[in-house]
């Protein structure tokens, strides 16, 4: 009986799942390059797919630059975000080491806004393909943002700046708005500021 009681706990705990929608699924993406013109551009990585071979038509790929790659989701308006997981191209982690990820309001920089994670792996088995951060911020934009100097921070790292992301899902809602993997249900007055 405890059992079957137990199970009945977790089963509804795992429906529960997350509270908020993934509100880049499907939206406006730009990145610094593109490797080719007609493939793996921005909008493959909020496409829904989670396939991480590049092959697969599900990812994204910048040019190779010597200082830095970007790409950008514009969420469409401001929301509380509350975390964000990254599908990586597997198996190029090297590629993806000591990257940041940026929430903005503006498109001024690459870098403005809030420095939500800044990836300080010490080896290559360290750098996660697949990875989710905390980001409790509320923003318009998300950027994957990653930067190669003369001196690299480890010799294991590439040369050349890259982002080849394969999914950006931003879990989160519109300001004033929370719900059970809907976002359908108003903040009461008590909230912070609608948050």
């Amino acid at each position: 009986m405890l059992i079957r009681e137990v199970w009945s706990i977790l089963l509804v705990l795992c429906s529960i799942g997350r509270s908020e929608d993934n509100v880049a699924l499907n939206k406006t993406a730009e990145q610094s390059s593109d490797l080719f013109v007609d493939k793996w551009l921005a909008n493959k990585a909020v496409d829904g797919c989670e396939n991480t071979n590049v092959y697969s038509d599900c990812c994204t790929h910048t040019g190779p630059n010597t200082e830095e790659a970007w790409w950008r989701v514009d969420l469409g308006e401001l929301m509380t975000v509350n975390q964000i997981t990254i599908y990586y191209r597997d198996p190029f982690q090297y590629r993806f080491a000591g990257y940041y990820l940026y929430l903005s309001n503006t498109t001024d920089s690459p870098i403005d806004g809030v420095l939500c994670y800044k990836d300080q792996s010490r080896n290559r088995a360290d750098v996660q393909l697949v990875v989710t951060h905390e980001c409790p911020y509320v923003a318009r934009y998300v950027t994957v943002y990653n930067y190669r100097n003369d001196t690299k921070r480890h010799s294991w790292y590439s040369d050349e700046s890259f982002l080849e992301l394969c999914e950006v899902q931003v879990y989160g809602c519109p300001i004033g708005m929370y719900g059970d993997g809907d976002c359908n249900s108003r903040c009461s007055a008590a909230c912070n500021g609608g948050i």
